[in-house]
């Protein structure tokens, strides 16, 4: 999935995306695409930004949310 696919699907903007690579929460792929490189996200990045915007909607700090949507990751419940 690209950059702009993720933020259409997760509610974040794109340079919220870039935010969270700049603070090593994700790491997309890079891919050659004629001249140039684009990001690519695998399906576990794609869920884990989704749980950051939730946790982040919910009033959590970015560091908080992004522990608590590893946390949610690693350790899935129930329903």
């Amino acid at each position: 999935m690209r950059i702009s696919e993720l933020a259409k699907e997760s509610g974040a903007t794109t340079d919220l995306i870039r935010y969270f690579e700049a603070k090593g929460f994700i790491e997309p792929d890079m891919l050659m695409l004629r001249k140039r490189k684009v990001r690519t996200y695998s399906e576990d990045q794609v869920q884990l930004v989704k749980l950051i915007v939730k946790h982040v909607e919910e009033g959590f700090k970015h560091d908080t949310a992004y522990k608590k949507a590893i946390d949610q990751m690693n350790n899935p419940r129930l329903v």
